[in-house]
């Protein structure tokens, strides 16, 4: 699989493998979705392993951003490759999301928000 999902205390942590299917983001954000409506708020996507983003992946990461506006939550994305921030640059998605140096910075910056 292209993904691993854990949950780190309160925070959801999703790993990039590489590279993520259009199969494998439509399974992803289907189990993402269950976890926010199971009151699943805070979500750290690592993209230090990705090399390629899909058009699906693309859209799960729009999709899920809507949604957890919607519902108070928080996407951040850590740990992205050059290439991937020239991609992200270019479809001015840097402007959209949240975006961490490190998985310790985007959990620390939920911890502050969160006040733990």
């Amino acid at each position: 699989m292209g993904y691993n999902i854990e949950r780190k205390n309160d925070i959801i942590y999703i790993s990039i493998e590489d590279r993520v299917s259009i199969n494998e983001s439509e399974l992803l954000e289907r189990e993402i979705k269950d976890k926010i409506e199971e009151h699943e708020l805070y979500f750290i996507i690592n993209l230090s392993k990705a090399t390629y983003l899909s058009a699906g992946f693309i859209r799960f990461l729009y999709s899920t951003l809507k949604l957890l506006n919607e519902k108070k939550g928080v996407i951040v994305l850590s740990s992205i490759s050059e290439n991937i921030k020239r991609l992200f640059a270019i479809l001015e998605m840097d402007k959209l999301f949240l975006i961490k140096e490190s998985d310790e910075e985007s959990i620390n910056y939920i911890n502050e928000i969160t006040n733990k």
